[in-house]
């Protein structure tokens, strides 16, 4: 599980990545640093507990990414 290394804001770098490499940003037509800006913003948001927080909602799309790449 190296994403517990990673800072919140890292992990949400490589969220807008992934939302790239699976074709969302050109299908849905959408501007990258506003994705960017939104998921700061959803970083920024999310309670600072010990489970469900940013990086247990990352680990979430992360395997989800994972599954859409392997099918």
């Amino acid at each position: 599980m190296k994403y517990l290394r990673y800072k919140r804001s890292d992990l949400g770098l490589l969220y807008v990545e992934m939302v790239q490499r699976v074709g969302l940003i050109e299908s849905l037509n959408l501007k990258k640093d506003k994705l960017h800006s939104f998921i700061s913003e959803v970083i920024d948001t999310y309670q600072l507990v010990p489970y469900h927080n940013f990086t247990h909602a990352f680990n979430i799309a992360h395997q989800l990414y994972i599954m859409l790449r392997k099918t």
